[in-house]
């Protein structure tokens, strides 16, 4: 994740000052580097790549070469928050992506070309001054400044030739920065004369000076709304020897892909499983920090917690009007024709219910909020030590994965067999009270599934066959229950149709609660726990 402000400078004067000064917005500035870097972008002849929502660049600089591929999210005003996934080439590689070093550059590129050539579209000359910006008090380089004299070309052959030259001043965030100190250089460069904030890329601009054709907004999903292409590897790459607080980040990141991912199709009209998708990763974020928020800085994780609820209630909302949606046609497709009418009446409600649900969710994310914790969050899941409890630097090696999570699941595991006593006469309180203790449960099996034997992979399968039958209940009771509501309220809806269908569910409900004990063995019964203990039963070394 890149996080980083753009500035043009309108005044060569100012561009010395900043070259030399020694100190900005109340930071020390250490000793000018001056780099020369060559970047030439590429695409195939039909713009896969921007239409899968991507720029791709090759960057060469001092003798070595550097693939980056960029999501194109547009800044808000200065500032900007991407994804970013990069590889550095062997000496002699080309752009022939199936040559490139393995790893997510490689797999994602293939994925988006499809075996189609690239073409250069641009070249960008660049002579960039580059200075940190480090803090007065323990000297931490927590902001790189890059003042840059930049020249376009566009390549001969392809569309347009032309040169435009300007100077740019980018302020990105460090690893080991906070979002604050940015925003706090971002609030003082806004009050120096001669910047102006760039809301465009440096691959924006020179699109628009070799591709004029190319309108960047109709092609590019991250602009009109479909999921982007990056689709991150469901394996976070815990290692047994990992501190608990650094899995837990690498699980984070890995969900924080997935959410972000899914943000373009859950704007959609028919985004049904782009919602879903987005909302298990807000579910199972607020999970790592609910069940794992100790190793972590408690102000931090509150704050956290707090902005994904808000997500998650955005995109529930919608999902369950989906969902209601989904389980009316199976309803419909049961019931002969002629005896239960097409729920007109229900529909009608549900669809503008749905419509403004769906219009709140994407004007929450295009909001301030949301896109601030984009920002915050990308870097705390994308830097190894960021809102790690006080103190736990100090011993790192007592709070490793090998030492902490056979207890830790035994504890996930005794809370949900703790129901055992009620399970025959539960509530349905009860049952949705089990359902989140299960879902706890299969979360962090799922979290630590490569550090687990292979029953792991078993148990996985059980918790969420027991899960699935508890989202049942609770579906049915809650679509029951908002019909229930809603004819009370309305004549309108007093349909007989609309009333059968409300005594479908109620009895559908029953149903399910009545046949669960029968389910419950799977996770309640010894079998689960001997191959629970033979999932734990792994080498701590």
């Amino acid at each position: 994740m890149e996080i980083e402000a753009k500035y043009r400078i309108s005044n060569p004067e100012l561009y010395d000052i900043l070259s030399s000064t020694d100190s900005l917005a109340g930071f020390a500035i250490e000793d000018v580097k001056i780099k020369k870097v060559e970047d030439q972008y590429f695409d195939s002849e039909d713009l896969v790549f921007m239409r899968g929502g991507f720029s791709l660049r090759l960057r060469s600089s001092g003798g070595s070469k550097v693939v980056t591929l960029k999501s194109l999210d547009r800044g808000e005003g200065a500032l900007y928050s991407r994804q970013e996934v990069e590889t550095t080439l062997e000496p002699g590689t080309g752009m022939q992506i199936a040559n490139w070093p393995e790893g997510p550059a490689r797999e994602l590129a293939g994925r988006l070309a499809g075996g189609r050539p690239l073409e250069a579209l641009f070249r960008i000359r660049q002579q960039r001054v580059v200075r940190n910006l480090c803090r007065i008090s323990g000297g931490q380089a927590v902001i790189e400044l890059s003042l840059d004299q930049v020249e376009l070309q566009a390549a001969s052959g392809l569309g347009q030739t032309g040169e435009n030259s300007f100077l740019e001043l980018e302020a990105e965030l460090l690893p080991g920065g906070r979002l604050e100190e940015l925003e706090a250089v971002v609030e003082f460069l806004e009050e120096v004369p001669g910047l102006v904030a760039e809301s465009r890329s440096k691959f924006e601009q020179g699109l628009a000076l070799a591709r004029p054709d190319i309108d960047l907004a109709l092609v590019s999903p991250a602009r009109d709304g479909e999921s982007p292409a990056l689709a991150p590897d469901p394996l976070p790459g815990v290692d047994r020897h990992d501190p608990v607080a650094e899995a837990i980040r690498k699980v984070l990141r890995v969900q924080f892909e997935v959410m972000l991912a899914n943000e373009g199709g859950s704007r959609q009209v028919d985004g049904i499983e782009a919602v879903h998708d987005m909302r298990v990763a807000t579910r199972r974020m607020r999970s790592a920090l609910r069940l794992y928020g100790s190793y972590f800085d408690p102000e931090v994780v509150t704050r956290f917690k707090k902005d994904l609820r808000k997500i998650g209630r955005a995109l529930g909302r919608v999902r369950d009007l989906d969902v209601f949606e989904r389980e009316m046609q199976r309803y419909l497709a049961t019931v002969p024709e002629g005896q239960a009418g097409d729920l007109a009446p229900l529909r009608e409600v549900w669809s503008v219910r749905r419509e403004v649900a769906r219009g709140k969710l994407n004007r929450f994310l295009d909001g301030k909020r949301y896109r601030r914790f984009a920002r915050v969050f990308g870097h705390f899941v994308s830097t190894e030590g960021a809102g790690v409890r006080p103190g736990t630097a100090e011993s790192p090696d007592r709070d490793q994965v090998r030492f902490r999570l056979h207890s830790h699941l035994w504890q996930l595991y005794e809370g949900v067999w703790a129901y055992q006593p009620i399970v025959a006469d539960a509530t349905v309180s009860q049952l949705h009270a089990l359902r989140i203790d299960c879902k706890r449960l299969r979360y962090s099996l799922e979290f630590f599934q490569e550090v687990l034997g292979p029953e792991a992979e078993g148990l996985i399968k059980d918790v969420i066959a027991i899960q699935d039958h508890l989202g049942d209940i609770q579906d049915a009771v809650v679509a029951e229950g908002m019909m229930e509501s809603m004819l009370g309220k309305s004549d309108h809806l007093a349909d007989e149709n609309v009333i059968a269908y409300r005594d479908f569910r109620r009895a559908e409900a029953q149903q399910l609660v009545e046949t669960f004990p029968r389910a419950w063995p799977m996770v309640g019964g010894s079998e689960f726990r001997r191959r629970l203990a033979g999932a734990l039963m792994v080498p701590i070394s």
